[in-house]
């Protein structure tokens, strides 16, 4: 019960906030910091749930939730990197401005 409540349900949670990033719009320049922000408090509160746990050379299913937070909450932050470049890519496109090259457009 104690690994429930004090373990497993904040990642949980901080999983679900590393999803509703997409809710945000892409406009919204809070969206792409706050995908940035999860995989840090992930990585932090993994760290210090780690140092309570007693030692052992498996892997235990705490760890691995934890592991799995971790790699949903990069996948979330990869794909809304995507998302904002596709974004602005196509609202670029829409107003006439053509991609000549590496970070240059042109009118």
């Amino acid at each position: 019960m104690l690994y429930t409540f004090k373990i497993l349900l904040p990642q949980i949670i901080l999983t679900m906030v590393a999803f509703s990033t997409f809710w945000l719009s892409p406009e919204c320049g809070e969206r792409l910091g706050l995908a940035i922000t999860v995989p840090l408090a992930v990585a932090v509160y993994d760290l210090l749930v780690y140092n309570s746990l007693p030692t052992s050379n498996r892997i235990s299913f705490v760890s691995a939730m934890g592991l799995l937070a971790f790699l949903f909450s990069v996948v979330v932050l990869v794909a809304n990197a995507i998302v904002i470049q596709l974004w602005f890519y196509r609202r670029a496109a829409q107003a006439g401005f053509e991609w000549e090259g590496r970070n240059s457009w042109k009118l």
